[in-house]
């Protein structure tokens, strides 16, 4: 089934396609919500106590599908068990490079991509968070590393202090929006 082909179904029968996470609140809940929000479907939300059963129940045929990180699931489409039909980053994967994105497949602002940061206790000297930024994102963008990275299925970003604050207050506001429309609580 292709993204379109997904939205038609769900548009035409609300509430019957199933989407498991790793739990409520969880990234996978929150993309699941996102994607009812953009296409306006209705679909059921299946939480689990982490992706490990969530993925066993989707590879079993009990729930239609999921969405986690690249990294996550990358064996599992290489190996058949599962099919990636869409990534949500703005651009595509070069694990998958023959999956589109949400946005080629119509979704023009879906957006939902696992990122990971580091941090430093409030306080902290901007010399010493400068000079860890580089160092930091001087390793991510070394060859060995980033070839690994790329490898996992993962993207090596490595970006300023700044530009990092940017992109969470961004984010934070998108899935703010998500959890309020879609009233979401944790349970």
């Amino acid at each position: 089934m292709l993204p379109h082909e997904l939205i038609a179904y769900a548009q035409a029968h609300p509430g019957e396609l199933t989407f498991a996470s790793q739990g409520n609140g969880s990234s996978g809940h929150l993309t699941g919500m996102l994607l009812d929000q953009l296409a306006n479907v209705e679909m059921k939300h299946v939480p689990y106590r982490g992706a490990a059963p969530a993925w066993t129940d989707v590879i079993g045929g009990h729930v239609a599908m999921m969405w986690d990180g690249i990294p996550s699931i990358l064996s599992q489409v290489r190996a058949g068990a599962v099919r990636a039909f869409a990534v949500g980053s703005r651009r595509r994967s070069l694990a998958l490079p023959d999956v589109p994105t949400a946005i080629e497949e119509g979704l023009a602002d879906f957006e939902s991509e696992s990122w990971y940061a580091v941090a430093a206790v409030q306080g902290t000297p901007k010399p010493v968070v400068r000079l860890l930024s580089d160092a930091i994102a001087g390793a991510v963008h070394s060859p060995g590393v980033s070839a690994r990275i790329l490898e996992m299925g993962a993207r090596p970003v490595g970006s300023t202090p700044e530009d990092l604050a940017s992109y969470v207050i961004a984010t934070r506001a998108l899935w703010k929006q998500v959890i309020e429309r879609a009233n979401i609580r944790i349970e």
